[in-house]
């Protein structure tokens, strides 16, 4: 009897120390992804013809947490100080793909293609 439970006291001592194991891999994954998804993402406004040419950068950060389209065009909104804006690039097909991959990439930085007349409301 005592080697039964000699074996029964062995194997509860691996699977905890497995269980143990298993547990702070599954903490540390969404550790890392927390810290992932807390950093900010800077926003700013590029040329068109020239997107290395930075025509108006974004003061607010959002986390990349919370970046979506409707929270990018309410922080564009409010960059206007309440002015009306259109951007053609905010509609195209391009735009939630570029969204995605900065939520889900390493690039802390998203960029938005504007024309001359589109980024006018932001610099009043």
């Amino acid at each position: 009897m005592d080697t039964f439970f000699e074996n029964a006291d062995r194997f509860l001592t691996v699977v905890g120390l497995i269980t143990c194991v298993v547990s702070l891999f599954g903490w540390f994954r969404l550790w890392s992804r927390e810290r992932h998804l807390g950093r900010r993402v800077t926003i700013h406004l590029v040329d068109a013809e020239n997107p290395k040419r930075v025509v108006h950068p974004i003061e607010h950060k959002p986390r990349r947490a919370d970046l979506s389209r409707s929270e990018i065009q309410g922080i564009l909104g409010a960059a206007t100080g309440g002015k009306d804006y259109k951007i053609a690039f905010l509609r195209s097909e391009k735009f939630l793909p570029l969204v995605e991959s900065v939520v889900h990439g390493n690039s802390d930085l998203l960029e938005i293609p504007v024309t001359e007349e589109e980024v006018a409301p932001f610099k009043n």
